[in-house]
């Protein structure tokens, strides 16, 4: 292997200014990617029983959602599952649980259809810039 690698011009300082981008790159994309199911769950919230009760019981984001009347309500911060994420950030509450699985499905898409977009470009245009500004990207 190492014979190959010093035919091929050996390991130079592109290369490694290469390597350190990508794994820079990666490493912040991972952070996301890996997270993406905790950052999309909803929280749980804490419903009024009845209006101007002050007694209050979980219920779910369709229930506050869907319902006629202003109910009060409000995140349970007590609860292990409620996390300040995606949902509270960009107000996710009320759509519907496929449009915000849709965010974790269009990743893992873009991911095959650059894999097969990408696979012809290191043939037309070399190896160098291309992978360079898609580490950029």
């Amino acid at each position: 292997m190492d014979d190959a690698l010093v035919k091929a011009g050996g390991f130079g300082r592109f290369q490694w200014l290469l390597l350190l981008s990508y794994i820079m790159a990666s490493t912040a994309a991972n952070f996301v990617l890996y997270n993406i199911d905790p950052l999309t769950d909803k929280p749980d919230y804490m419903c009024e029983t009845t209006p101007g009760s002050g007694l209050y019981e979980e219920c779910t984001s369709e229930r506050i959602c869907d319902s006629d009347m202003q109910i009060k309500w409000y995140v349970d911060e007590d609860s292990v599952d409620s996390l300040d994420n995606w949902v509270n950030t960009l107000d996710l509450m009320c759509e519907p649980e496929y449009k915000v699985l849709r965010m974790m499905k269009i990743y893992y898409f873009g991911e095959i259809i650059g894999c097969f977009a990408i696979a012809r470009v290191p043939d037309l245009f070399g190896r160098k810039w291309p992978l360079a500004i898609s580490t950029a990207f």
